[in-house]
């Protein structure tokens, strides 16, 4: 924890530069940028903070992270080392975002949600309480997934793809645009799920799977 000014030294933009600051200049600063850092946030002082931002108590961004404009980093939430929050974002408590991870504008990362390294999440987002997004995963535009899912590594989620509360997507797997996967279903290791697919309440894809585009997978009866 930062407990005085001669400790506290932050990343600002300032006049179209990144500026490190200290003391009253780091103190006028960010007044005028209207950025609200909460006395026991972390913030190293190599990560980088846009103008109106919050973060809250034992919040942490690590060294070489983003936290854009209008973006909120709520109490005991993580931005891992070399990761970006896009603008008006909100990152709800105990999320954990790893490092490396880009996170797009308008998201919205839900409680205790962890995000793998090298994950990539597009603009409008939507990721619900306690959802596990694994390493080096994409996540298009528009997208809500959770809460309570789990998404396996190296997996390609499409634009506007809906995934259901505690369902489970292997790793490797591919859903294309508009995919729909509902709550308590599961798509198997190297799946894929084309354009419009839809996958039932409780139904399973087995890995490797293709389904084609606008069929649907019931569960079995």
């Amino acid at each position: 924890m930062q407990t005085n000014e001669q400790e506290r030294r932050m990343t600002l933009h300032v006049d179209g530069a990144w500026r490190q600051l200290a003391g009253e200049e780091l103190e006028r600063e960010l007044n005028r940028q209207r950025i609200n850092i909460h006395p026991e946030a972390v913030i190293h002082p190599m990560a980088r903070i846009w103008a109106h931002a919050i973060v809250c108590a034992g919040a942490k961004i690590e060294a070489g992270a983003t936290v854009g404009k209008w973006t909120k980093v709520s109490a005991y939430a993580r931005v891992g080392f070399l990761s970006r929050i896009g603008e008006f974002c909100h990152v709800l408590e105990d999320a954990d975002i790893a490092p490396s991870c880009d996170i797009g504008n308008g998201c919205y990362i839900g409680k205790a949600v962890k995000v793998g390294s090298f994950s990539n999440i597009r603009k409008s987002v939507a990721l619900y309480n306690e959802t596990l997004v694994s390493d080096n995963v994409t996540i298009g535009e528009g997208c809500e997934i959770g809460p309570h899912a789990s998404i396996g590594a190296r997996t390609t989620v499409g634009n506007f793809v809906n995934i259901g509360e505690a369902a489970e997507i292997g790793a490797a797997c591919i859903l294309r645009h508009g995919a729909y996967v509902s709550h308590n279903a599961k798509v198997g290791g190297g799946a894929t799920l084309e354009r419009w697919a839809r996958v039932e309440w409780k139904a399973t894809v087995d890995a490797g799977t293709t389904v084609s585009s606008g069929c649907v997978v019931q569960a079995n009866q």
